[in-house]
């Protein structure tokens, strides 16, 4: 029987032109929102945090947008923070807020 010897395995070596598209991450700057947004996102997080109701925001971290749903535990307005039950951001950080 023929030994085939040692070959080098490469499982993605047919996915090559894709994995460009894979590791190119598209970097999102931070937003620059209105006043009437701004009104808006802060008539929303007040709401959440007096009615206890969950919130879905999207916000900007490390270049990319994230979303997270939960629920408003404080809101600073000296350090522009707001305090969700599992994570703490900035309020220019977000991009949106909805209900």
């Amino acid at each position: 029987m023929m030994d085939r010897g040692m070959k080098k395995w490469k499982p993605f070596s047919a996915v090559v032109p894709n994995s460009t598209l894979i590791s190119k991450e598209e970097n999102v700057s931070l937003p620059t929102l209105s006043m009437e947004e701004i009104e808006e996102a802060e008539e929303i997080l007040k709401a959440s945090f007096y009615t206890r109701s969950k919130i879905k925001c999207f916000y900007i971290e490390d270049g990319k947008l994230k979303i997270l749903n939960d629920y408003v535990v404080n809101l600073d307005p000296i350090k522009k923070n707001v305090y969700f039950k599992t994570k703490t951001i900035n309020f220019r950080q977000i991009k949106k807020i909805e209900d």
